[in-house]
């Protein structure tokens, strides 16, 4: 849910290791986005950070990590404006310092993938979700057990 006042959008990202989440943020963006698809680049950007802070402080305790490391969204258009560089006049309005999201793919350190509205963990942290889907997503962050009582009839 955005925040209605100043037409801001919540960024929401989970990190994902050894199969549990180790760090994630929900958060309002700090400028208004001028489209779902400049929200959503922003949202990669932050996650896009997030994930190079992991690889600095995993490699000063001596476990460096594979690259490149997978970054999940939901929206086409913002995937597209990171991989390609080509239509710049249809998104010069994308401040440079948000094209470091396109330096982090280029080199090699993360690879953004599509992941369906239905299947984005990340959801759970940006907007209200039905009963099935918010418990889905508890369950996909191990936040419960499969046993849990309380997800009798919800489909995984």
């Amino acid at each position: 849910m955005a925040d209605l006042d100043r037409r801001r959008s919540i960024t929401g990202y989970v990190c994902m290791q050894a199969g549990g989440p180790t760090f994630w943020s929900s958060e309002y963006q700090p400028m208004v986005a001028t489209s779902t698809s400049k929200a959503e680049y922003m949202a990669q950007l932050r996650g896009a950070q997030q994930i190079m802070w992991m690889y600095s402080a995993l490699e000063e305790i001596g476990l460096p990590q594979p690259r490149p490391a997978q970054l999940l969204g939901n929206n086409n258009a913002a995937h597209h404006i990171a991989h390609n560089w080509t239509g710049a006049a249809r998104i010069k309005h994308i401040v440079v310092r948000e094209h470091y999201i396109r330096e982090r793919v280029s080199e090699g350190d993360v690879q953004i993938d599509y992941v369906p509205s239905a299947d984005n963990i990340a959801d759970l942290l940006t907007k209200p979700l039905g009963r099935n889907q918010h418990m889905r997503f508890c369950l996909a962050l191990r936040l419960c057990e499969p046993s849990d009582p309380i997800l009798r009839g919800i489909r995984t």
